[in-house]
């Protein structure tokens, strides 16, 4: 198998079929990335894994990816989960690097089969690798391809629209728009990606114009789906993503059920430190972008949550000094010391509508700062 694998010194990939291509591809994954690579010679191992690398580096690579795709059935039965898995990480991986060798009137065509993959694998266990890098390849191709414009809109719709992403029939498009939208931010922002940074500008005007539709999307699902677990945490994931890229408009943040959820959080001690961590972005998104009005009213949407999470932080405070990998209470004193900063001009004085909080913040901080759980926003104060 090595020897077909690696094609001896010839160039094992130019002049052969996508159909021997496939074969080969299926003979050298197991051996490279499966168990099979346990009972494989050290030779066999090293020339599957340089088979894959070359293919992977050649334009024929987007046929045969493309091949795997439609070819292989989802199961737990041998190495299609390896083949999958493969075939679309490679496939993101092209989208990232290497657009320029594929022709632009291929481009829609690729979508469509990423989207459909996408859907087919999702919710599906056997699937979940091949999932996730056919979520990165839908994102990535945002950031790569010109010619596709109206990136959320056109996605949604290829997802079934509102209406089937807000029923329970729809919860496999919901977690496949979910996904995509959790990667896309991240896309418009890596600096690996092959753009220009006059591309990667146009990106990131576009998504920031469509953003307030996203919130609205995402609000959307998940009131909806409020009882699924996976999809709550998802959307949650990409309205932080969204956020800690400073592309979710501050206006919107105040009286989002998606911010609400993540103060609700702060109630669990299984979710709090998550919970802490995303809004210590999102306040820190206010601070930089918000008006003085969008800092008031985030800060009291959020102070008050933060406050009564008190008894939480005195709970903390002991195992985070017995634990020094133990950044819980650290977090949430930054969340309340985050809250504070953005809320300091309207905590200056009796009349303010925050004035009532400043006890309940000054008592956290108190608390915090006599643990040695300091965080660096309290300098601020």
């Amino acid at each position: 198998m090595a020897a077909a694998a690696a094609g001896g010194a010839a160039d094992p990939i130019a002049g052969k079929p996508v159909s021997e291509l496939t074969s080969l591809f299926g003979q050298a994954v197991p051996v490279a990335l499966g168990e099979a690579r346990i009972r494989a010679s050290t030779e066999s191992a090293k020339a599957a894994e340089t088979f894959l690398n070359r293919l992977q580096r050649s334009s024929e690579a987007w046929a045969v990816m493309t091949h795997v795709l439609e070819a292989t059935a989802i199961t737990e039965q041998g190495d299609a989960s390896l083949y999958l898995a493969e075939a679309a990480r490679v496939l993101a991986s092209k989208v990232r690097h290497d657009m320029l060798g594929l022709a632009e009137s291929s481009h829609a065509s690729l979508r469509a089969m990423l989207l459909k993959h996408l859907l087919r694998t999702s919710g599906q266990a056997a699937a979940r690798p091949a999932f996730r890098h056919l979520a990165v390849a839908l994102a990535a191709a945002a950031v790569t391809m010109p010619s596709w414009t109206s990136v959320v809109p056109s996605l949604v719709a290829a997802c079934g629209g509102p209406a089937r992403l807000g029923s329970p029939e729809g919860t496999c498009e919901a977690l496949a728009l979910l996904t995509v939208l959790l990667e896309l931010p991240t896309e418009v922002t890596r600096r690996e990606t092959c753009i220009s940074e006059s591309r990667r500008s146009a990106v990131r005007t576009e998504i920031t114009r469509g953003a307030e539709a996203v919130h609205s999307t995402l609000d959307a699902i998940l009131a909806s789906h409020s009882a699924n677990v996976e999809i709550r945490s998802l959307c949650l994931k990409a309205f932080s993503a969204w956020v800690e890229e400073r592309i979710m408009p501050v206006a919107v943040l105040p009286g989002s059920r998606l911010t609400s959820a993540l103060l609700s959080g702060l109630k669990v001690e299984a979710t709090f430190a998550h919970s802490s961590q995303l809004l210590v972005a999102l306040l820190e998104h206010v601070d930089r972008d918000g008006t003085a009005d969008d800092k008031t009213s985030v800060a009291g949407t959020v102070l008050p949550s933060i406050i009564d999470a008190e008894p939480l932080l005195r709970s903390l405070i002991p195992l985070c000094i017995d634990d020094e990998t133990d950044d819980r209470a650290i977090t949430l004193a930054a969340a309340a010391a985050s809250a504070g900063c953005i809320a300091a001009h309207s905590l200056v004085g009796s009349t303010s509508a925050l004035a009532p909080l400043r006890p309940g913040l000054a008592r956290m901080m108190a608390v915090a700062a006599a643990s040695g759980c300091r965080p660096v926003q309290m300098e601020a104060l």
